[in-house]
């Protein structure tokens, strides 16, 4: 009797503990949906050894004077060193300083320091982007074999007028930006003059005199830019641009002697812009660049006062017409007279006029 009572109530336990696999298989879940699945294809083109920084990417950088200086950045690149301490000389992958050169709006800027070489002559408030390029270069650049960074100006507003001032004990800055016409004519212009010949006299009164070798030391620094720019219409404009830049030192010594030198940039830029056939840009551009040096020292030997005068200008007048970076110049410049009492010494090029004059003996 025991045993069948046993047995009626294994059996289902047993038959229950069977099926349980039955059981979980049943209640097993599948996902069948199929994964999502993302995808995305992008293309880009960068030209090698090219960098293109905004004006906003190098406003922070710490110079001498204490304004945003695209150099200064440019010496932070890899494979460029800096020339000495606070200065704006570069050298570029082994090259030296012959081998780089600088643009404003396509147009070469030769005399490119102010302070000898504590800063250069680009206010930062007038430069909207800059391009550093090393290297790669193609023939409309000339012989460059290290480096060339290229300028852009900026715009003025077309809209609001707005003014900014930058002080410190190098370099006083003024900058303004209006609307002459509104969405039609802007300008965009700059003033920068520095205080150092009056703060080394003021320096130089606390001294004692005979701890100075210098009697007297004048300078005059400075540089000026002014672009307008009016809009004809359906994106078609005309600029104008006009900078000048000047270093003009003069140092007389204790020993009656005299020392002095200075470099001057004259640049006028007239540019046309015009959409074409829908994708491209056409532009039209003439410019005048001035560039003049020159050292000079006076020398008391034996009581009789012997002069050294050293003088180079360069001239250049290109006019061009260019679609996707591609420029035409022309307009050879004939020989230009030496002054009075100068020796000339001329070197001619297409659009070029290298002059040296030097006193005649």
């Amino acid at each position: 009797m025991a045993m069948r009572i046993i047995f009626r109530v294994a059996a289902p336990v047993c038959a229950f503990l069977m099926s349980a696999p039955l059981f979980s298989q049943e209640l097993t879940k599948t996902d069948t949906l199929q994964a999502a699945i993302k995808s995305d294809v992008r293309g880009g083109q960068r030209s090698l050894n090219e960098r293109i920084v905004l004006a906003g990417d190098f406003s922070m950088m710490a110079s001498p004077t204490g304004q945003a200086d695209f150099v200064k950045f440019v010496q932070t690149l890899p494979g460029v060193a800096g020339g000495s301490d606070g200065s704006s000389s570069y050298y570029v992958r082994g090259g030296n300083m012959g081998g780089n050169v600088q643009t404003l709006d396509g147009v070469p800027v030769y005399g490119t320091s102010h302070l000898v070489g504590l800063a250069t002559v680009y206010p930062s408030g007038v430069i909207s982007a800059a391009e550093f390029q090393a290297g790669g270069f193609t023939s409309e650049e000339g012989n460059l074999s290290s480096s060339h960074i290229k300028l852009r100006s900026k715009d003025g507003s077309f809209n609001e007028f707005s003014a900014k001032a930058e002080i410190s004990n190098l370099l006083l800055g003024g900058y303004i930006s209006a609307p002459l016409k509104k969405d039609r004519l802007s300008l965009n212009a700059s003033l920068r003059v520095s205080p150092a010949a009056y703060e080394y006299k003021a320096i130089s009164g606390l001294m004692d005199p005979d701890a100075i070798s210098i009697d007297d030391a004048k300078a005059a620094i400075y540089d000026a830019y002014a672009k307008l720019k009016y809009r004809i219409d359906s994106g078609k404009s005309l600029s104008l641009t006009a900078f000048h830049s000047l270093d003009n030192y003069n140092f007389i010594m204790d020993s009656g002697s005299e020392d002095n030198m200075a470099w001057s940039n004259f640049l006028a830029i007239l540019q046309y812009d015009s959409p074409w056939r829908k994708r491209g840009n056409l532009s039209l551009t003439a410019s005048f660049n001035h560039y003049d040096n020159a050292q000079g020292m006076m020398k008391l030997l034996d009581e009789t006062s012997n002069n050294l005068q050293i003088r180079s200008l360069l001239d250049d007048q290109p006019a061009g017409i260019g679609s996707s970076g591609m420029a035409l110049s022309g307009g050879p410049q004939g020989l230009i007279p030496a002054p009075p009492g100068y020796l000339s010494h001329q070197v001619c090029s297409r659009n070029r006029v290298l002059r040296l004059w030097t006193n005649r003996p």
